[in-house]
């Protein structure tokens, strides 16, 4: 069986690279990504056939975000494992077999990527930590040590609330910043929910003065009408828009 007839019993895309080995391309995705699973097929001697993705998979999972750590890498060599695949130190996915077996240990490789490209997505930082460390980059920058995180204010409901940022902590009104993500250009209304409740909470409990803001990242023109109704009474709402038009929102805030 040639390497193109293998490809072809899994319905694959063979590109020839050499005269005993090329790519196979499968069918799979990464998940989120769009890119597809593929594999090196390399034939070092006559019967016997090497499949390996080269370390490309790792590689894009982490391209695509996922921090892999020694115990994340243990457990997707745990998965390699049950398809009879080994994981190499530097992230390669290889397994030999006869000639014959190729079709089956493809199948097995392909299923093992796509498992642990799946497994991967918890390993990825989540939208609304992506969306604080960004806004915390501009706070920093622009504020320096008037920046204080994590601040934790008392709310009407006894609750100690936790804000990403503040503003002037020790300051007669010190700013409460809280960020709220969206997901793939729509509001996140959890997050929405979530603030509204906290900045309520705050508002509520007369011996605390402070400023409100609530930065919401970008999302559909409606959905932001939608999200600035829902958080208005309780906070001044900021549509990200840059770091310098952020900046400006905020002394804008704080003068009024």
């Amino acid at each position: 069986m040639n390497h193109r007839a293998i490809a072809s019993a899994l319905c694959g895309r063979y590109t020839p690279l050499g005269d005993a080995h090329g790519y196979l391309e499968s069918k799979l995705t990464l998940p989120s990504d769009g890119a597809l699973l593929g594999a090196y097929l390399l034939q070092p001697e006559a019967g016997q056939i090497v499949i390996t993705d080269d370390g490309d998979t790792l590689f894009q999972i982490a391209v695509a975000g996922a921090e892999i750590t020694k115990s994340r890498a243990a457990k997707y060599k745990e998965i390699a494992a049950d398809y009879g695949i080994e994981l190499s130190a530097d992230g390669q996915l290889t397994v030999r077999c006869a000639e014959e077996s190729a079709p089956v240990y493809l199948a097995r490789f392909f299923e093992a990527l796509h498992r642990i490209a799946f497994t991967s997505l918890a390993h990825r930082p989540k939208t609304s930590d992506r969306f604080e460390t960004l806004v915390g980059e501009v706070l920093f920058k622009a504020y320096k040590k008037r920046v204080a995180r994590n601040h934790k204010v008392l709310g009407a409901s006894g609750h100690q609330l936790r804000f990403p940022f503040v503003l002037d902590a020790e300051a007669v009104r010190p700013v409460l910043v809280q960020t709220v993500a969206s997901n793939e250009g729509r509001v996140d209304w959890s997050n929405v929910y979530q603030a509204g409740g906290k900045f309520r909470d705050v508002m509520n409990n007369d011996a605390v003065s402070a400023r409100r803001v609530a930065v919401v990242e970008p999302a559909e023109e409606e959905q932001i009408k939608q999200a600035r109704i829902a958080l208005g009474d309780a906070a001044d709402v900021i549509l990200y828009r840059g770091p310098d038009e952020l900046v400006e929102a905020l002394n804008a805030v704080r003068a009024a």
